[in-house]
């Protein structure tokens, strides 16, 4: 029997989830990344998101543990603080302040560069799992007829080499700035239909050493309150290590400042927020970002470049998102059904 192989584009938390589900369903699976991966928790310019807080959802805890059994624990130890929601939140809203309680909702405030780490080190040990890195994908490989992708066309960072490498499955986890619509209009197909919302909301994050008197919550939420004429929120996560990671947020282009002044001066309008005085001694400076989010529609019948209708050997929702956690839960739940729709050596594009 021939063997069977998957390519994943991005080592992304999706990229990285995505290889380890189809480690369990295919001999071998590659993940191409842009990036040159970094041996520990170090921030890349792949992953700008990485400077902000990252706090795991129970439902999302609950699936990285069975995919990395111990993970939980793992990140515990490590410093990564482990809290009750309900106990451990305190959470403003318009409509005040909402009651703290015991629960037992359970998980880990972390830093997104030591959970992205420790999850790659584990699949990276997967020993069907390989990863080649400096790689960019500029574009899908087709049979003569452009009906099957057969894998994808890389270039070597710092040099003119060329790469092809095939596969039956290639996976696209590239986010925001996948190049899908492109590699498709390459091969003479039309690219899938867009929805943009532009939700003009930014936000800004700076590390600050925690106070030596700080208050029993381990996260703060302050929402913002546009119908009050206020569009500024904050939330202070403690992340461990002895850091406050101090994040502020505006609607509607009311984007804060990364300065120190210009910081400090978003957070003094922020109603609630009675903590400013402690911010005096920030480890690291502040990053920005903005948020939007953009979905192609994507089906599994597709115009052909000859004028037909056909089923498409490559695409299934979705294509793009700029939420890359998430997506391994159905890719997992999809197989046997999805995975093994088409015949023997037929690629898809997810």
């Amino acid at each position: 029997m021939a063997e069977k192989t998957a390519i994943v584009v991005g080592a992304s938390m999706a990229g990285l989830l995505a290889a380890r589900v189809l480690s369990e369903h295919f001999d071998r699976v590659t993940v191409v990344e842009r990036d040159t991966l970094p041996d520990g928790p170090e921030i890349r310019s792949g992953v700008p998101q990485a400077r902000h807080v990252h706090a795991l959802l129970v439902q999302g805890q609950h699936l990285l543990e069975e995919f990395f059994p111990g993970l939980s624990d793992e990140l515990t130890e490590s410093g990564a603080p482990r809290f009750t929601w309900c106990r451990d939140t305190c959470y403003f809203t318009p409509g005040g302040w909402i009651k703290r309680f015991d629960s037992k909702i359970q998980t880990n405030m972390i830093r997104r560069v030591d959970l992205e780490y420790r999850i790659r080190k584990r699949v990276s040990a997967r020993q069907n799992v390989t990863f080649l890195t400096g790689r960019d994908v500029r574009g899908l490989l087709a049979d003569d007829a452009n009906l099957r992708v057969t894998g994808v066309e890389v270039t070597v960072r710092g040099t003119q080499d060329v790469e092809q490498h095939t596969a039956d499955l290639v996976v696209d986890c590239t986010g925001r700035g996948s190049k899908t619509p492109e590699w498709l209009a390459a091969l003479g197909y039309d690219a899938p239909r867009e929805t943009s919302v532009k939700s003009y909301v930014g936000y800004a994050t700076r590390m600050y050493k925690k106070p030596a008197d700080a208050p029993d919550w381990t996260v703060l939420f302050i929402n913002a309150r546009s119908a009050e004429g206020n569009p500024r929120g904050a939330a202070i996560f403690d992340v461990g290590h002895g850091e406050w990671m101090v994040s502020l947020g505006g609607l509607n282009k009311e984007y804060p400042p990364t300065d120190d002044d210009g910081f400090m001066a978003f957070a003094r309008k922020i109603p609630r927020l009675r903590w400013p005085r402690r911010f005096r001694a920030p480890s690291r400076p502040a990053r920005s970002s903005a948020i939007g989010s953009k979905a192609a529609a994507c089906g599994i019948t597709i115009d052909s470049p000859a004028g037909r209708k056909g089923s498409s050997p490559w695409v299934t929702p979705c294509v793009r998102s700029t939420r890359s956690m998430g997506r391994a839960s159905p890719l997992r739940r999809s197989k046997p059904a999805n995975l093994t729709r088409h015949s023997t050596g037929t690629a898809r594009l997810i």
